[in-house]
C-alpha cells in the first residue's frame, strides 16, 4: 500500500529541468532558486487536481485500514500470549492421563504421522508421573522417529539415554528395526562401559552422582570419558563414596569395602543473608543458621529458599559420625531482560561476555557509519521522454513540427540524461538494499550469539540450582522500567 502512494508527476514537457548540478528553463540556464520556485508552483497546481485528490484520499483510507488491521492482529497476539494463559486449565500430570497420551502417540506413530507423535512423546517423557517402563517405550518410539526421518545424530543421543535408563533395552519388543538395533549395539560397544560392583552385601544401594542407580547384585552401563561420583549405602553400614573416571569401554569392576556403622550424621547450614528456609528432602526443617542431627548415612536433597532470592538446591552426602557444613551466599533476581539488552552487544556485556559485546558494538557502529556514508548522496531522478521526436530525410521533427538540429540535439540530451539518472537511482537502491541486508545479518548474528550465551548460562545455573525454572514479572519504579526475570 505504501509503495503505491500517489505522487505528483511533473509533465515531461515541463520547461524546468535539471541536468546534473545545472538548472534550465527550456535550454536557458537559471538559478537553483528559480528552478525550485517553478517546481513548487507546478506541484501546488497539480496537487489540486481532482483525480489526484481522490487517489490520495483512497490511499489514506487504505493505509488507515491497514494500520487498524495490524493493531488488531498485534493486540490479539498479546491477548493470546498473556491473557489466555491465565485462564487456561493446567494439564494434569497423572498416570491415567499420561497413559492416554502415550496411546495417542502410538496411534500416530503406527500410521506414520511422525510429527504429531513426536510432539506428544516429547511432552510425555518430561512428565514426572511416568513409569520407567513407559518412559523407555517413549524413548524407543522417539528414537525410531528420529532415525526414520533422517535425524541420526538425535537418534544416537536418545540411544545413549536409553542405555543409561536401562542397559537391557535392546530386548524391548518395541525395538524391531534391525538397522536401529545394529546402531544401538555399536554405540554400546564404543561409548559405554559395563560396571560390576564386587565385595558388597546384596541389597547395597548404588548411587551415581547422588542419584540411586540400582541395588546389588547388578550390572549397569556408564558412558566412557566421564568422571562419576559412585556412592554405596546399606542399612547398618556407613556411606562409601568413590570418584572414578571411566575411560575404557570394557567391563569395569569396582571393589568396595563397607564398614558397619550405627552412628548418624549431621548437617550445619549457614546462609547469607540469614533467615532462609531449609528443606531436607522437601521437608521444612527450619531457618538458617541451623543444625540438623540424627541423619542416617545417605544422600539428601537440600533446598534453601528465601523470598525475593534465588533458591539453592543440591544433593549432599551424609556420612555417619561426621558433620557436613554448608555455607551459601544467596543471590537476588538480577537476571532480567531489558529492552537495552536487545541492542547489539549490550546483552553479551551484561552476561559477562565482554569480548562478544565489544565485537558486536564495533560491528554495528562500523556498519552504521558505512551505511550513512554510502546513502548520503541520493541521486535525483530526472523523468523525461519524447516519443514524438524523429528524424526524416535529414530533417528533425517533434510530431509534425519541424525543429532545428540544435533543438533536436537538446531533446536527445534530455532523454539521455533522464535514462542515466534512472540508472544511477537503480544502482543506488540496489546498493542500499544490499547494505541493509548486511545490517540485518549482523543483528541476527548478535541475537543468535546472545541466545547461545543465555542458554550456556542457564545450563550452568541449572547445574547449580536445579532444574526448576520459574518466571516472574519484575517492576522497578525508580527507573520506570518493566522487565521479565527468570529464576533458576
Amino acid at each position: 500500500i505504501i509503495n503505491n502512494k500517489p505522487r505528483i508527476k511533473i509533465p515531461s514537457d515541463y520547461p524546468f529541468t535539471k541536468r546534473g548540478n545545472n538548472y534550465y528553463f527550456r535550454q536557458y540556464p537559471i538559478s537553483k532558486e528559480d528552478y525550485e520556485t517553478g517546481i513548487k508552483e507546478i506541484k501546488e497546481k497539480l496537487s489540486k487536481d481532482k483525480e489526484f485528490v481522490q487517489a490520495l484520499n483512497n490511499f489514506n483510507k487504505k493505509k488507515s485500514l491497514a494500520k487498524t488491521i495490524f493493531a488488531g492482529i498485534y493486540t490479539a497476539n498479546l491477548f493470546d500470549s498473556f491473557i489466555l494463559p491465565m485462564f487456561k486449565v493446567k494439564y494434569k500430570d497423572t498416570p491415567e492421563i499420561n497413559k492416554k497420551e502415550f496411546l495417542n502417540a502410538r496411534y500416530f506413530y503406527n500410521r506414520q504421522k511422525f510429527n504429531k507423535a513426536e510432539k506428544i512423546l516429547k511432552k510425555f517423557i518430561q512428565k514426572r508421573a511416568v513409569s520407567d517402563k513407559d518412559r523407555e517405550d517413549a524413548y524407543i518410539y522417539l528414537t525410531s522417529i528420529y532415525y526414520n526421518t533422517g535425524r541420526k545424530v538425535l537418534a544416537e543421543k536418545l540411544i545413549e539415554k536409553l542405555f543409561e535408563l536401562n542397559h537391557n533395552f535392546l530386548t524391548n519388543k518395541l525395538l524391531t528395526n534391525s538397522e536401529l538395533i545394529k546402531l544401538s549395539s555399536e554405540i554400546r560397544e564404543k561409548r559405554f562401559a559395563s560396571v560390576i560392583i564386587s565385595n558388597v552385601p546384596d541389597g547395597t544401594e548404588v548411587y551415581l552422582d547422588g542419584k540411586l542407580k540400582c541395588k546389588t547384585p547388578s550390572r549397569f552401563l556408564v558412558k566412557t570419558g566421564k568422571t562419576y561420583n559412585f556412592g554405596f549405602l546399606k542399612e547398618g553400614y556407613n556411606l562409601v563414596e568413590k570418584k572414578i573416571k571411566v575411560n575404557s569401554n570394557q567391563i569395569f569392576k569396582i571393589k568396595v569395602n563397607l564398614e558397619k556403622n550405627l552412628e548418624t550424621g549431621s548437617i550445619i547450614i549457614n546462609s547469607e543473608p540469614q533467615g532462609a528456609e531449609v528443606f531436607i528432602n522437601d521437608d521444612l526443617k527450619g531457618t538458617t543458621p541451623i543444625f540438623i542431627d540424627n541423619l542416617k548415612p545417605g544422600y539428601y536433597k537440600v533446598r534453601i529458599s528465601r523470598e525475593n532470592l534465588q533458591d539453592l538446591e543440591k544433593i549432599y552426602s551424609i556420612i555417619g559420625g561426621e558433620s557436613t557444613i554448608i555455607n551459601v551466599k544467596m543471590k537476588k533476581f538480577d537476571d532480567y531482560l531489558l529492552y537495552s539488552e536487545l541492542l547489539p552487544g549490550f546483552g553479551q556485556i551484561k552476561s559477562g561476555h565482554i569480548g562478544h559485546g565489544l565485537f558486536f558494538i564495533g560491528a554495528t557502529i562500523g556498519f552504521l557509519s558505512y551505511y550513512l556514508n554510502a546513502t548520503k548522496d541520493k541521486p535525483e531522478v530526472f523523468y523525461y521522454s519524447n516519443d514524438l521526436l524523429r528524424t526524416e530525410n535529414g530533417k528533425y521533427y517533434i510530431g509534425d513540427k519541424e525543429i532545428s538540429r540544435d533543438e533536436y540535439n537538446l531533446e536527445v540530451e534530455r532523454i539521455n540524461l533522464s535514462t542515466e539518472s534512472r540508472e544511477k537511482r537503480e544502482k543506488y537502491e540496489n546498493k542500499k538494499s544490499k547494505i541493509q541486508t548486511i545490517g540485518v545479518l549482523i543483528y541476527l548474528a548478535n541475537l543468535i550469539d546472545t541466545y547461545f550465551i543465555v542458554q550456556k548460562d542457564k545450563k550452568e545455573n541449572t547445574a547449580v540450582y536445579g532444574n526448576k525454572i520459574s518466571y516472574h514479572i519484575y517492576a522497578d519504579y525508580n527507573s520506570i522500567r518493566w522487565c521479565i526475570s527468570y529464576k533458576f
